[in-house]
């Protein structure tokens, strides 16, 4: 099949700080699932990924409630063509609707309802972990802000290369991919949205909030660190 022209939908909330607003932390979370089985059936995607739209779109929206208004500017990205590929996150950066140069921060969610053998009710899968060349300052310093909302990370290393954050880091722009990790209904027209833990999408949504409230609002933009013996 042809790739798509369209990568998806935009919105951006400008920044305070007339000398950071032209920064940019972009918040990405792709609406695209499997579709229809041949017998009919619908793969509905309530983890994989309508679990992550929402959380883009509660943080988009505290965003635009909030008095204060964040330094650097925030980029709300929902894009589509991620199960064929991350067509859609492609082709934003190589179509670019805000210069490469000035993104300072990738922050991905994907598949953050579930609990199953990677995390539990408490735990998020994140990557590039302490171990991997990628990581980060943002990486390192959601920790804390983790800990405050009683929740630990776990390596997910695996999964570097399979979300949209990875079109971005391929840049070398710092990421942060928060998930759940694989379940049994993973890509099954049995992935309900009654199977979702809400109060686990709640602590990552706000976790990824602060996160990158923090990057937009800090005198320095992140930096990768490499390789590290943990997460701090």
């Amino acid at each position: 099949a042809e790739k798509p022209k369209e990568g998806g939908l935009v919105a951006v909330l400008r920044g305070s700080d007339p000398n950071l607003a032209a920064e940019a932390v972009v918040y990405s979370a792709h609406m695209d699932h499997v579709g229809i089985r041949m017998d009919g059936e619908v793969f509905n995607g309530a983890d994989d990924n309508a679990s992550g739209c929402a959380a883009l779109l509660e943080i988009a929206a505290a965003y635009a409630k909030s008095d204060q208004k964040p330094r650097r500017s925030i980029v709300f990205l929902a894009l589509s063509g991620e199960e064929q590929g991350l067509w859609g996150s492609s082709y934003f950066t190589s179509h670019p609707t805000w210069e490469l140069g000035k993104i300072v921060a990738n922050i991905n969610t994907d598949m953050i309802g579930r609990s199953g053998s990677e995390s539990g009710p408490q735990q998020i899968v994140v990557t590039p972990s302490y171990s991997h060349d990628m990581f980060s300052t943002l990486v390192r310093d959601s920790v804390p802000l983790a800990a405050e909302l009683g929740v630990t990370f776990t390596k997910g290393d695996s999964y570097y290369a399979r979300s949209d954050h990875y079109s971005f880091a391929k840049l070398g722009i710092p990421v942060i991919f928060f998930c759940s990790g694989e379940h049994e209904a993973d890509h099954q027209v049995t992935d309900h949205a009654d199977k979702l833990d809400g109060e686990k999408m709640e602590r990552i949504a706000r976790l990824a909030f602060w996160t990158g409230w923090n990057v937009a609002n800090a005198d320095e933009k992140p930096r990768v660190l490499g390789p590290r013996q943990n997460w701090r």
